[in-house]
């Protein structure tokens, strides 16, 4: 059992270390919860840039409902053609938004949710479409399985009963004719 407290940590478990240790670390968690507040004061003040430029609140509920319905969807492509040399494009992991083709070394700032322009609103997802069919099929199922049992029932032949014999009404009681 000393061996095993002894024992030096995989290069794996010293990396596995390192990642929690930044991310449990409080400063770090308390840099995040600045960017988000700066995210949401940013927010906040593009939304009353629009509602001076006359956008509703009909017209921004509209939007949030796309985008929420949107966010669900996996239904996209991310694969960016290069135009240069039309090799994919790859994500640059230290820029937020950059792709770079590593062949011929074109970079481009890419809005991150033009991903969904391709997307048909109004067609379902293949996900789901294969949900429903399935839901339905087994519903069918769960249907000619009623039937069946039912029809089995139906054609069981029965005894009839009779009732006179049950309580013997032929027989007459001791002490009586």
């Amino acid at each position: 059992m000393s061996d095993f407290l002894k024992r030096e940590p995989t290069s794996d478990e010293i990396k596995a270390q390192k990642i929690l240790d930044e991310y449990s670390d409080e400063q770090t968690v308390d840099e995040m919860r600045h960017e988000v507040d700066e995210l949401k004061v940013l927010v906040h003040g593009m939304w009353l840039l629009l509602k001076a430029m006359g956008v509703e609140y009909d017209q921004l509920d509209a939007k949030l409902d796309i985008a929420s319905k949107l966010e669900g969807r996996v239904d996209y492509s991310e694969d960016v053609k290069c135009p240069s040399c039309g090799r994919g494009l790859q994500t640059m992991e230290k820029y937020i938004f950059k792709k770079k083709c590593y062949y011929c070394g074109y970079e481009r700032t890419q809005n991150p949710f033009q991903k969904y322009d391709s997307i048909d609103l109004n067609a379902k997802p293949a996900a789901i479409e294969a949900e429903e069919e399935q839901a339905k099929a087994e519903a069918e199922k769960a249907e000619q399985d009623e039937i069946f049992a039912a029809r089995e029932v139906l054609n069981t032949t029965f005894e009839p009963y009779d009732v006179s014999k049950d309580l013997n009404f032929d027989e007459p009681e001791d002490g009586q004719n």
